[in-house]
């Protein structure tokens, strides 16, 4: 499903400020589609399935993506009320 995950939505972005968790991104993707998109086929992503092991990492990347989107967040005009509900997302 191309033009449909979040990396897919990420390289809209100009600079991306996720630029550097792309890969990362990708696995979150293999999580995200099917339950976005009910009617996809399982595995329809190039890498299928996610396994075990993926499911073990996709936590951290998640948490990694948060970290940075808080950041931006406090770091952009206004932009520190915002982080506190954004801050309080468990993990």
């Amino acid at each position: 499903m191309q033009g449909e995950g979040i990396a897919d939505l990420l390289g809209l972005l100009d600079p991306n400020p996720l630029g550097e968790l792309a890969f990362d991104v990708h696995l979150l993707d293999r999580f995200y589609i099917p339950t976005r998109h009910p009617s996809a086929l399982p595995g329809l992503l190039p890498e299928g399935l996610p396994d075990a092991t993926d499911a073990r990492e996709a936590p951290t990347v998640a948490h990694r993506v948060r970290e940075i989107v808080a950041q931006r967040i406090e770091e952009s005009p206004g932009g520190g009320g915002l982080l506190i509900s954004v801050g309080a997302w468990p993990m």
